[in-house]
């Protein structure tokens, strides 16, 4: 059994004066803000975090090489997800048998956090958001089935043209129908497309990044739950993408192809 993820919650002030004292340079979009620390929380950060006093003082090692493996590492996971109003960005790191993470808080806050590396996995899940449990009256009563995460193929100039169409529905009633026929789609395809469209209502992108390459894996939500877009190889003049059922738990599993390549 691998020891319990370390997590530490900082404010934007207590992150600012962290990655100052050890001088890391994170990825892109995480380093911090330029933010004042005054003495009262100066004082808080120093109790909690660094070692010493005065010149001698020093970031507690174990928060150090926190930042450090986000800082130097093997392989970088950088997430944002959507369901609704609700947000999760999130930076996940691989260096040698440890991990980091890094979640925004909003304002400018973080929660730090260093883990066993073979746990990436579960800490995947975390960057994950859950819709908010409603229940209607009519599901409460039997009216209603539970819907259906999307499943199937479909030309990946689908995806793209039906989501333009409908974002000009309003003007273009008649767009989502017409991209069906400039495409040449079948029945299924068609249906398929418009549910994409119309039913989604949260996403996820899942960047993988290593020295000499990058992969990205990408989910659409909707009421019946996420669902995963997978590319297949080129066959034909379309390419196509298998979409498929995905639960929070299975991050890791779309990842692990990329991150098992970048750790060899």
């Amino acid at each position: 059994m691998t020891p319990a993820p370390h997590r530490l919650v900082l404010s934007a002030g207590e992150f600012a004066y962290l990655v100052e004292k050890t001088g890391v340079d994170l990825p892109p979009d995480w380093m911090p803000a330029d933010v004042h620390i005054g003495p009262a929380e100066a004082e808080l950060t120093k109790k909690r975090v660094v070692t010493g006093v005065g010149d001698e003082a020093e970031v507690h090692p174990s928060v150090e090489r926190n930042l450090q493996i986000l800082a130097r590492p093997t392989v970088l996971l950088d997430t944002i997800a959507s369901i609704g109003t609700k947000s999760s960005h999130s930076v996940h790191a691989v260096n040698g048998p440890l991990g980091a993470s890094l979640f925004a808080l909003g304002d400018g806050a973080v929660e730090l956090s260093m883990f066993a590396s073979v746990d990436l996995g579960k800490e995947l899940v975390r960057a994950v958001p859950q819709p908010e449990a409603v229940v209607s009256l009519e599901a409460r009563l039997g009216g209603v089935q539970d819907a259906e995460p999307l499943r199937g193929r479909l030309p990946l100039v689908a995806l793209q043209e039906m989501g333009a169409a409908r974002l000009f529905r309003a003007a273009d009633p008649d767009g989502p129908a017409a991209v069906a026929d400039a495409l040449n789609l079948s029945g299924d395809e068609a249906s398929l497309a418009r549910d994409v469209a119309v039913q989604t209502d949260g996403a996820l992108r899942c960047l993988v990044v290593w020295n000499g390459g990058t992969s990205q894996v990408n989910w659409v939500h909707t009421a019946g739950g996420w669902s995963g877009l997978d590319p297949e190889p080129d066959g034909s003049d379309r390419r196509m993408v298998r979409i498929e059922p995905a639960q929070r738990e299975d991050l890791g599993t779309w990842v692990a192809p990329a991150v098992a390549g970048a750790l060899a």
